[in-house]
């Protein structure tokens, strides 16, 4: 499974969809930034301005990225059938199966990871952390998205499996991303309801969404600071919810992959 591993990673790296899926990914990171930069100076811009403004556009932005980065490892090898090959070479289909479920966890948590940590670091370097956010309570924040990702992406993994179609599932897993999210804020707008852990796009938004914020005079200034801690039940949830729901579509997944046929 090793080298199919490899074989997968080695055609990543030399594959123009993946680029033009980062490239996305890095429209969603700058454009912000820019913005911002137009009627501000740079020496606003924070670690803690950073992680309390951006964070619904990096929700955007991860959820993307995750959806297109699945669907293409997953599903690219459907629709001309040489997944094919790697059986007929001797693999077994678990192995072609969880060596792709690995890669794309290999490089769905990396670019999480950098696009949720990296343009943080580079604000809080430049300027360095500031007053918006307690680090520790945001830092916290940014780290548990890492779960309901990897439930968005598990999720994706059994639908692209279950469509055997690449592209279908892309639209239909972004679809299933962003109209229920969509759908819920408007609907909280008008009554009472509360979506948490429910849907990853929601627990992703949750965690990413500064709501409650307050002012504080400091050094001179009226500055807003961000209420960023998290109640302990929401916390486990995020991870146990998480967890549980990526586990189960990856063996549903791998079933459907043993018994259904690859012709």
């Amino acid at each position: 499974m090793w080298n199919l591993i490899k074989a997968q990673n080695y055609q990543l790296k030399r594959d123009n969809g993946i680029i033009y899926i980062y490239l996305i990914g890095l429209a969603f990171v700058i454009f912000p930034i820019v913005d911002f930069l137009k009627d501000s100076p740079i020496g606003d811009l924070t670690g803690s301005y950073y992680g309390v403004s951006m964070g619904e556009m990096l929700f955007l932005a991860l959820g993307l990225l995750t959806i297109l980065l699945t669907t293409r490892i997953l599903g690219w090898d459907f629709s001309d059938k040489t997944i094919n090959y790697e059986l007929l070479s001797g693999h077994s289909r678990s192995q072609v199966y969880w060596s792709r479920v690995i890669t794309a966890l290999i490089w769905c948590m990396i670019t999480a990871l950098v696009i949720l940590f990296v343009p943080m670091l580079g604000c809080s370097l430049l300027n360095g952390w500031g007053v918006n956010a307690d680090q520790s309570e945001l830092l916290l924040r940014y780290a548990l998205v890492l779960f309901p990702t990897f439930r968005l992406l598990c999720e994706c993994v059994l639908l692209t499996i279950l469509l055997r179609n690449g592209a279908m599932a892309m639209v239909l897993n972004y679809v299933l991303y962003v109209f229920p999210w969509t759908f819920i804020i408007m609907a909280e707008l008008m009554v009472e309801m509360h979506i948490t852990t429910q849907l990853s796009s929601m627990n992703s938004y949750r965690l990413l969404h500064m709501e409650n914020s307050k002012f504080g005079y400091i050094d001179g200034k009226d500055v807003v600071i961000y209420e960023t801690a998290l109640e302990s039940g929401f916390l486990v949830e995020t991870i146990v919810v998480s967890l549980a729901v990526g586990i189960i579509c990856l063996f549903i997944g791998s079933r459907y992959m043993k018994k259904s046929d690859m012709e």
